[in-house]
């Protein structure tokens, strides 16, 4: 009787040894605390796994550390990368795609990295079908730059003046219908601006037919600058008016 116990004990505590495994293996990225479970060695992640914080990643392990082939994802961001890892960073061949909640989302890049960096020969796609194909240096593309790069360029230098300002109303044509006589315009408030984006918080109408759909209106989003305008303090009476919205205070010049 008391060897069957005996055994049974023994039996349950292999049993139990991988669960405390997984619990104890240590992740070395801060943006991964929280969850693990995959292969582990001398307390560290090693071999295919997944963690979970604040990102998640799957893929290869070494020694604690993302190695070799993976895909981690961005929770506040959206941003997802897959490729090639090396000490716990981007290095090697990967695709980076920017989301919902990034400056840059819809766009993307795939090419080579090194030390977290783009370095290499790289791809970037803009959402709008404009792409840059060249060399990278420190994260930055050295090549000759696409026509269209020149022309958002000069065009943003001119109205980051105008209205890369934060505090600042903008307009943009709706997608709502109106009238030819009085067509429907977007106005925004400008949050925040970074390059050639800026944060806006639409204000009236309520957005766009697509984001309205998608329940977004009162929330605040990125998008290139060249998508706005300035907007009068006229343009501004006329469309609330017109949509039955609040007229904004239009701040002083």
């Amino acid at each position: 009787m008391m060897l069957t116990r005996r055994l049974i004990l023994i039996a349950l505590s292999f049993i139990a040894a991988p669960i405390w495994a997984q619990t104890a293996c240590k992740v070395i990225d801060p943006e991964l605390q929280g969850f693990y479970q995959g292969g582990c060695r001398h307390g560290l992640a090693d071999g295919p796994g997944e963690a979970i914080g604040t990102a998640i990643y799957r893929g290869d392990f070494v020694a604690g550390k993302k190695q070799g082939k993976g895909t981690k994802y961005w929770k506040a961001s959206g941003d997802r990368y897959s490729g090639d890892f090396s000490d716990d960073k981007k290095d090697g061949y990967g695709r980076y795609e920017w989301g919902i909640s990034s400056p840059w989302f819809g766009e993307s890049y795939e090419g080579q990295y090194r030390n977290d960096q783009r370095q290499g020969v790289g791809t970037y796609f803009w959402s709008f079908g404009d792409r840059y194909v060249g060399l990278w240096e420190a994260d930055k593309p050295v090549g000759t730059p696409t026509p269209g790069q020149i022309q958002r360029y000069r065009a943003t230098q001119a109205l980051q003046k105008v209205i890369g300002k934060v505090g600042s109303y903008v307009c943009r044509p709706s997608n709502l219908t109106g009238t030819q006589a009085q067509p429907v315009w977007e106005i925004g408030l400008v949050e925040n601006w970074l390059d050639d984006r800026i944060q806006v918080r639409p204000i009236a109408p309520s957005q766009s037919a697509q984001t309205a759909a998608s329940n977004l209106s009162e929330s605040a989003r990125w998008y290139l600058l060249l998508d706005w305008q300035a907007c009068s303090p006229a343009l501004i009476k006329q469309q609330t008016a017109l949509t039955g919205s609040s007229a904004p205070a239009v701040p002083a010049k």
